[in-house]
């Protein structure tokens, strides 16, 4: 199916990604079966091996999703494409799970068929087709498939939806795959009708509303409305919008505007609005860890890439901190910097910059987020065998 895609959008090289959640017994198995068939195929294939845990309080299936899609971002490089299996009973189960946790409109439209994803860019080819006509097609094919005994696992949300509440609703409703994909479809025609608006996602898991070069006060108070509504957030009265509106338009550089809503606050920095929720004070982060070693808390996630010759030594003895006041650091390349100069420049905003767990090791600086290896991870970067390369999921991190 794959070969078949690109035979229509040449271009991208065909790769295969495998990510070991290390969530089931036959795990290794299912990695022997990428490995064969991708070998059988002549295509390249890297395995990653991530630890999910829900200790963040966001379950193991929104931690699996944050590790898989944390690597799959990271392995995009500019110009390359994401295929994803996503099909069409998946999209009615993802606009149910949204509707029970009280999405906004934007929610109920369910997974897009193409999305950016950090350089690259995601495909769902098969959102519209589905499950049983996929299932013919690989029977007549005569290929074989793993399948996951988690997705009919009622413990997990779609294991839940698929073996429990869907076959109820199909037995009433014959007809309600097509009745929800009808509803989404016009949902998101009327979404597409409106003036588009120019929202992207931080690194952080924010909502992002760029501000226009000129706007009138009452038309960027109407924007930030619409915004917020879209992103089912409670929008203040209108006053409160239109003077934080003219504070944003009047803004000096440097100069960060806020308005404070029921959960959470708006910041405008740099020409753009920042929908934070972070909590107050800032949490606590652990004291001891191994690289190599998954943790979660208030402050976020800690998980690991593991791949051949690359990354840190695993089994080492370090500690997460924040940065000290007035610290500097050491950049690969052997350029000091002050740590806020250095977040200024790599666009981490203010608010985060005291949030940011640096990986220290042997009293050194070792790793941060976004800013990555210092000069201190010499000595303990893996020069053969595998190593591990931290990546950090900030808290209640959006999807």
């Amino acid at each position: 199916m794959a070969q078949r895609w690109l035979a229509q959008h040449p271009g991208p090289r065909l790769r295969a990604v495998h990510i070991d959640h290390n969530l089931q017994t036959d795990a290794s198995r299912w990695r022997e079966f990428c490995a064969r068939l991708c070998a059988e195929k002549g295509v390249p294939l890297k395995v990653f091996s991530i630890t999910v845990t829900d200790a963040s309080g966001q379950g193991l299936e929104g931690a699996a999703r944050l590790g898989r899609y944390g690597v799959f971002e990271a392995e995009l490089a500019a110009g390359d494409c994401l295929l994803l299996a996503h099909h069409a009973d998946d999209q009615v189960e993802t606009v149910l799970q949204r509707l029970f946790r009280g999405t906004g409109p934007r929610g109920i439209v369910g997974m897009p068929t193409v999305r950016r994803l950090g350089q690259g860019t995601l495909h769902r080819p098969l959102i519209e087709v589905s499950r049983s006509t996929l299932t013919d097609w690989v029977g007549a094919q005569g290929l074989q498939f793993v399948d996951d005994p988690s997705n009919l696992d009622p413990a997990y949300d779609r294991g839940m939806l698929r073996s429990s509440l869907l076959p109820v609703v199909a037995g009433r409703w014959p007809a309600y795959r097509d009745s929800i994909t009808r509803f989404t479809r016009l949902q998101r025609d009327m979404l597409e009708g409106l003036p588009a608006l120019d929202v992207a996602q931080s690194h952080f898991g924010e909502s992002v509303l760029s501000l226009p070069s000129s706007e009138s006060v009452g038309a960027l108070a109407t924007r930030i409305h619409r915004w917020l509504n879209l992103g089912g957030v409670l929008s203040p009265g209108y006053r409160r919008l239109q003077e934080f509106a003219r504070q944003c338009l009047e803004a000096k550089e440097g100069a960060q505007p806020r308005l404070s809503l029921d959960e959470g606050e708006i910041v405008c920095w740099r020409a753009q609005l920042y929908l934070s929720a972070l909590d107050q004070p800032v949490p606590a982060l652990p004291e001891v860890l191994t690289t190599g070693d998954s943790l979660a808390g208030r402050w976020g996630s800690l998980n690991w890439l593991a791949q051949a010759g690359e990354g840190l030594k695993p089994g080492l003895a370090a500690t997460l901190r924040f940065r000290r006041p007035g610290e500097r650091v050491t950049s690969v390349n052997g350029v000091t910097k002050d740590f806020g100069q250095l977040c200024q420049e790599r666009g981490v905003p203010p608010w985060w910059r005291d949030r940011l767990p640096i990986l220290e090791h042997a009293g050194e600086p070792v790793w941060a987020p976004l800013l990555g290896f210092f000069t201190g991870a010499a000595p303990y970067l893996a020069t053969s065998g595998e190593g591990v390369t931290p990546y950090w999921q900030p808290p209640n991190c959006a999807e």
